[in-house]
């Protein structure tokens, strides 16, 4: 199962110091937030980029993106014939919402559409947010060697358990948990069946999971960050980036 990268850069590059990794949050989601569009606000996060980026010149970084900055959707291969068959479609269904949508990369917003069995998962991405990050990056000699959703590496790992554990029967489901926000992965019968997102209460951190489902957690909330931090760079969250400590079955 391969899920869905927003950039990736050159991975050989040479330089004494190995790459760090970090992550950007828009703080916690409430009613009150301003938005542009269908994802959050970035000015905030993207100040608190510049002075990491100031901080860390000539650096390599893995830089991971809330959830509220890549609206995921998921088409069934039936329904389409190849990923920019996808992105149309899934583009399509968010217009019926009332966002104003258009599958060109320049028109918008940055698209990627990832075969997962027989469904594609479809993501997209705020250019504006895209090319700040970058803009702000190249000012200061920073290389961005990827560009991605944080869960990514974590959601592989689930999906590559369940494999593991010869679960390809019922229904298992994962959560996907960060302050303000959740999104919910769902495999029936060893498919990815559904995948749909929703904002917590400003004093949730967590979402309890149904218990006739076998859920996994995956969250930022355990890190002990403040649920207003925007910019996480420590060895906690490269661990969750990378997936080495990522999900949790519910109960552990």
């Amino acid at each position: 199962m391969r899920l869905p990268t927003i950039l990736s850069g050159q991975r050989h590059w040479r330089g004494l110091q190995p790459p760090r990794t970090a992550a950007l949050m828009p703080g916690p989601l409430h009613a009150q937030a301003v938005h542009s569009g269908l994802t959050p606000a970035h000015d905030q996060a993207l100040l608190a980029w510049r002075q990491w980026c100031l901080a860390n010149a000539g650096r390599r970084v893995r830089l991971a993106l809330s959830c509220q900055w890549v609206l995921s959707g998921l088409i069934h291969e039936g329904d389409v014939g190849g990923a920019a068959q996808a992105s149309e479609r899934m583009a399509r269904q968010w217009m019926n919402h009332g966002a104003p949508m258009t599958t060109t990369n320049d028109g918008g917003w940055r698209w990627r559409a990832t075969r997962v069995g027989d469904a594609w998962l479809v993501c997209a991405t705020p250019e504006t947010l895209v090319g700040d990050i970058l803009a702000v990056a190249r000012a200061h000699g920073v290389k961005l060697i990827w560009l991605g959703p944080w869960w990514v590496a974590g959601a592989q790992c689930w999906v590559e358990r369940l494999a593991r554990l010869a679960k390809v029967s019922g229904t298992a489901q994962l959560q996907v948990q960060e302050p303000g926000w959740v999104m919910n992965l769902r495999m029936d019968g060893g498919r990815l069946a559904a995948l749909w997102s929703e904002p917590l209460a400003p004093v949730q951190v967590g979402l309890e999971p149904d218990k006739a489902i076998e859920t996994t957690v995956l969250s930022f909330a355990p890190l002990g960050h403040a649920t207003a931090d925007v910019l996480w760079d420590d060895e906690r969250t490269r661990s969750l980036v990378d997936g080495k400590a990522a999900w949790q079955p519910r109960g552990a």
